[in-house]
């Protein structure tokens, strides 16, 4: 079998020369483009994603995404140019600084409605961009709430939960909600968005990690008086938990226990 030749990582100067053209002036199509080939470089390894990162492209991507937000200082539905760039940050890693620039109103309300009104594949980078934002080591609590907060926001990354023709939408779905409830305030607020059935439910399609990560919010969100309740109350939970015992590492059948 044919070995593929494997590709040569991203240099500066490439990098340097995409990051003009999707800030120039230059045509729609043009800029569409050179976003296109930003994301291929930044999929391809780690290496390309810390040199994106490294080379101030995130400010620039977040501008791109939230540039109607200030110029108009309201939450306009997204364009093409939005999208793209979208798919970009959502593979990239966030500093503490972008993650206080995009953690504002109406920044997170322009998410929210993209994660209500959006296409399946709008909806799953905003999930990644959410998760980003939740779950980096330099998110504080305060991050966390203000992202719980925000109208709407919980119920679509639930929705996500069920997408179940979409692995990744449920992946993305359980990773940014761990993240939010990884800050107390948040938990009745997941509760009430509904998540802990959506998880419960999810759980038996998920692979390891996935299903270690889902029972752990769930054991976060059963900390609740809600929470508790809805678990001894749901018909499925008994015979779900006792299968993941047996399907799962010991970490996960401690948290199912």
């Amino acid at each position: 079998e044919r070995i593929p030749t494997p590709k040569q990582p991203a240099n500066p100067q490439q990098v340097t020369s995409l990051s003009q053209d999707i800030t120039s002036n230059i045509n729609r199509i043009e800029k569409l483009d050179a976003l296109r080939r930003l994301e291929n470089l930044a999929k391809e390894s780690d290496k390309n994603r810390r040199l994106i990162s490294e080379l101030g492209l995130v400010p620039k991507l977040l501008s791109l995404v939230f540039y109607k937000t200030e110029e108009s200082g309201e939450s306009l539905q997204c364009d093409e140019i939005t999208e793209e760039a979208l798919k970009v940050l959502a593979v990239l890693p966030l500093s503490g600084k972008s993650i206080n620039e995009v953690v504002q109103q109406p920044k997170l309300s322009l998410l929210s409605n993209m994660l209500t009104n959006g296409t399946i594949e709008l909806r799953m980078n905003v999930g990644s961009l959410v998760e980003a934002l939740a779950s980096s080591e330099e998110a504080s609590d305060e991050v966390r709430s203000v992202i719980g907060a925000t109208e709407g926001m919980l119920e679509g990354l639930v929705r996500l939960l069920h997408q179940t023709n979409y692995s990744r939408a449920v992946k993305v779905g359980i990773r940014s909600l761990f993240g939010i409830c990884l800050c107390r305030i948040n938990l009745e607020k997941v509760v009430t968005a509904g998540a802990l059935s959506a998880l419960l439910e999810s759980l038996l399609r998920l692979d390891k990690g996935d299903a270690e990560r889902a029972l752990a919010t769930m054991e976060l969100l059963c900390k609740t008086t809600g929470g508790c309740a809805e678990v001894a109350n749901h018909a499925l939970a008994l015979p779900i938990l006792k299968k993941m015992i047996l399907k799962v590492s010991s970490q996960a059948s401690e948290n199912a226990a």
